[in-house]
């Protein structure tokens, strides 16, 4: 995983360097933020760790300026401040997490691993997406499907040969059906545009499953696509495409529950459902999949319109200026017509939004805004309102964001929904503990249901278990903690998982 360190603070920087490097990570720090600008010009990063106050460029600027070059990392703030205006700030400030200076090393690193178990949860994601384009393409162009296969079959008899482990062979095997899509010819269909929207899909889904520990390996694979995508041949050297795409493009109500009375209502967990005046916008009404995606993005914005050109690059990576134009306005045309309401996506100038007066209930925006609350409420130690608030986002939350969509931002969403998710899980737990150990025990279980490596679950669980007298369930508890994070992470249970489970075991 690669980590950028922001700090003026070069004791800081040198003892955090030299930790994390221990730790196996790739560090790459800077004392400005002018300097963490400038190296993120040049590579991508999978985390930032910035520091709030900073001559020059502060934090929260720095921050700002950095989701536009890295939008899909993963930001964590440093504050020197440990007041309780702090979450607040952090919160504010849209990045995923906070630490009070001096903080401690134990729950520093737990963190860490936290962002490395979402990074490799969206490439299995990403990988699965691909595995469905791929899929489709065997029946979208049969005449050269055999030819592929020969050609992965010759590559993944290279890649034993070399000994390359399995996840490098299943990249190599990506590989095989993409590099050939150069022969291509979308023109013989009889919508060009619609028609070369798995190879864009397919150029977009390798950069989000690319891995810089598989740079060398991916980069002939990552060329092909990207020339594709563009229209332009597979042969020369394009290492700036390359480095681009090496940069990742990356709750409903119960039953017995008032329903929302909204005009248009979409609930995006668990299962697509848009309801316009209390009918149901039928899937076949979409005529394809970009313009129901595209306008389910746009919700997700709030009423802020989006830029065409964000649009085109999100939606049709790589393609040229003026098919990505066309393909736009023809997904924007569908979405209309499937609404059958043409005011309810406008057109700005050069950008596209929902209806800014528009009356809409959105289940992952009220399950945000549900997160956000219950999370202040925690800190501020108002537990009765952190309680109703976190209970409210589990509700909500009745599973992956529009599973079916394997579009880059629609696994960033997923992913960090369902953290949400995991994170009031974990925190209602903790709540519980003191009052009621058996409900604690429920959140725990909750939360390792949803993510079960998460390491602040197991440490209540621990607890939980031995308030309620139960030792042997306490190691029982801990064998498969530790069996989890094996498997997953290749990790063994960190300090203060094992300082949770002896000190659970003294209890009486």
């Amino acid at each position: 995983m690669n980590i950028l360190l922001v700090d003026d603070d070069e004791t800081l920087r040198e003892s955090l360097n030299l930790l994390l490097e221990n730790e196996g990570y790739t560090i790459a720090v800077a004392a400005s933020g002018e300097e963490a600008l400038k190296k993120a010009d040049l590579e991508y990063f999978d985390l930032v760790l910035c520091d709030v106050r900073m001559p020059g460029i502060d934090g929260l600027e720095t921050i700002e300026r950095l989701k536009d070059r890295v939008d899909d990392a993963y930001f964590i703030v440093m504050t020197g401040y440990a007041s309780d205006e702090a979450p607040i700030k952090a919160l504010k400030l849209g990045v995923d997490d906070y630490l009070t200076k001096p903080f401690d090393i134990p729950v520093f690193l737990e963190k860490l691993r936290a962002v490395a178990r979402r990074r490799k949860r969206t490439l299995k994601e990403a990988s699965l997406g691909l595995g469905r384009l791929l899929a489709s393409l065997r029946d979208f162009y049969p005449e050269y499907a055999n030819e592929c296969e020969k050609v992965e079959e010759q590559s993944l008899g290279l890649a034993e040969s070399l000994n390359l482990s399995s996840e490098q062979q299943e990249t190599l095997m990506f590989g095989s059906w993409l590099h050939p899509l150069g022969c291509v010819s979308p023109e013989r269909e009889d919508n060009p545009t619609e028609a070369a929207a798995p190879t864009d899909q397919l150029a977009g889904l390798l950069r989000q499953f690319a891995q810089p520990s598989s740079t060398e390996l991916l980069a002939g694979v990552l060329r092909s696509a990207v020339s594709v995508a563009r229209g332009e041949p597979v042969s020369g050297e394009l290492h700036e495409d390359v480095k681009s795409a090496l940069k990742e493009q990356g709750v409903a109500s119960p039953s017995g529950e008032a329903q929302p009375t909204n005009r248009l209502v979409v609930k995006t967990l668990g299962q697509l459902e848009i309801k316009l005046s209390g009918q149901i916008v039928e899937r076949k009404a979409w005529q394809s999949s970009n313009a129901k995606w595209l306008f389910v993005y746009l919700l997700t914005r709030g009423c802020q319109s989006v830029p065409e050109g964000r649009l085109a690059e999100q939606f049709w990576p790589g393609s040229p200026a003026k098919k990505a134009h066309r393909a736009l306005v023809s997904s924007v045309h569908r979405a209309r017509k499937a609404l059958d309401d043409p005011e309810l996506l406008v057109r700005y100038d050069k950008s596209y939004g929902i209806k800014r007066d528009c009356d809409y209930w959105l289940d992952c925006e009220e399950m945000v805004d549900a997160y956000k609350e219950g999370t202040l409420h925690f800190y501020r130690q108002n537990n009765d309102l952190a309680t109703s608030h976190l209970n409210r986002v589990l509700e909500l939350y009745k599973g992956d964001f529009i599973p079916s969509c394997a579009d880059s931002w629609a696994v960033r969403i997923r992913e960090d929904l369902k953290m949400k998710a995991v994170d009031a899980a974990e925190k209602l737990a903790q709540l519980e503990l003191s009052v009621d150990p058996a409900r604690s025990e429920q959140w725990c279980r909750k939360a390792i249901s949803l993510e079960p490596t998460s390491e602040p679950a197991w440490a209540t669980l621990f607890r939980a278990l031995a308030d309620q007298g139960r030792r042997h369930d306490v190691e029982t508890a801990f064998k498969d903690c530790t069996r989890t994070l094996k498997e997953e992470l290749s990790l063994s249970p960190g300090a203060r998982l094992i300082q949770s489970y002896e000190e659970s075991l003294e209890m009486e």
